[in-house]
C-alpha cells in the first residue's frame, strides 16, 4: 500500500471543504428568495384584503335609504297634544293634526293615515284618510295640513278619501278622553298602488283600517298624550 504525502491529503481536504462552502450560499440564497416571495405574496394578499375591506366600508358608509318617519309641528313623540286638536266635547276645536313624513319606500304610490286611541276599545279609530298622493318622490316630504276638511273628498290633499267617524262626523275626530290621559297614535302607511281597491267613503272606518293595514308595505308612527 502506497502512503500519500501529508501535503497531498491536506490539499484534498481543503478542496472538499471549499466545494461544501460554495453549496451553502446557494441554499441560503434560495431560502432567502423563497422567504421574500412569500413575504411579497403575503403583503400583496394583505393589501388586496385591505383594499377590499376599505371598498366594502366605503360602500357601507354611503348609507341606505332614510328611515320612514312621521313628525308634527304641533307636538313631539310622547308629548301632550295641544287642546285645539281635541274633540269639541273635550273643549277642543277638533282640527286635524298637521303631520309630515319622509323616507317612504321607493315602491310607494300613495299614502294612508289612521289615528287611534290606544287606551280605548282595543285601539278605537278616530280618523282614516287614504289615496293621499306621493310628493316629488316617495321618500320626499309629504304632509297633511292642519284642519283637513271634514268631507269624504277634501280639497286638500287632492284625490284623498275619508271615511265617516260616525253618522254626524266625516273624517277627523280629535282626542276625546276628558276624564283621563290616553295615548293617541297616528300611523302613516305606504301603499304600493295609487288607490286602494275595495273601500270607499261609505265603508265603515274599522274596515277601512283593516284594508289599509292589509295592503301597506311600510308604516311610520307618531304618538301623543291627551
Amino acid at each position: 500500500m502506497r502512503i500519500l504525502p501529508v501535503a497531498s491529503v491536506v490539499a484534498g481536504l481543503l478542496l472538499v471543504l471549499a466545494c461544501g462552502d460554495d453549496d451553502a450560499p446557494a441554499t441560503a440564497s434560495s431560502s432567502s428568495s423563497s422567504s421574500t416571495s412569500s413575504s411579497a405574496s403575503s403583503g400583496s394578499s394583505a393589501s388586496s384584503s385591505s383594499s377590499s375591506s376599505s371598498s366594502t366600508s366605503t360602500s357601507s358608509s354611503t348609507g341606505g335609504p332614510a328611515a320612514f318617519t312621521v313628525t308634527s309641528t304641533a307636538y313631539t313623540e310622547g308629548q301632550p297634544i295641544p287642546a285645539k286638536y281635541k274633540c269639541a266635547t273635550d273643549n277642543g276645536e277638533n282640527k286635524s293634526i298637521p303631520i309630515t313624513w319622509t323616507g317612504a319606500p321607493a315602491e310607494t304610490k300613495s299614502f294612508a293615515v289612521v289615528m287611534r286611541d290606544l287606551d280605548f276599545n282595543n285601539g278605537f279609530v278616530h280618523w282614516t284618510i287614504w289615496n293621499i298622493p306621493v310628493g316629488a318622490t316617495p321618500a320626499a316630504a309629504t304632509s297633511l295640513p292642519e284642519g283637513v276638511e271634514g268631507k269624504a273628498k277634501p280639497a286638500v290633499p287632492k284625490g284623498a278619501i275619508q271615511a265617516k267617524f260616525n253618522d254626524a262626523i266625516v273624517g277627523y275626530q280629535g282626542p276625546c278622553s276628558p276624564t283621563k290621559v290616553n295615548t293617541y297614535e297616528i300611523t302613516v302607511y305606504a301603499i304600493p298602488t295609487e288607490t286602494i281597491a275595495g273601500i270607499d267613503a261609505g265603508t265603515v272606518k274599522t274596515d277601512v283600517q283593516k284594508k289599509i293595514v292589509e295592503v301597506a308595505i311600510a308604516s311610520a308612527k307618531l304618538s301623543g298624550e291627551s
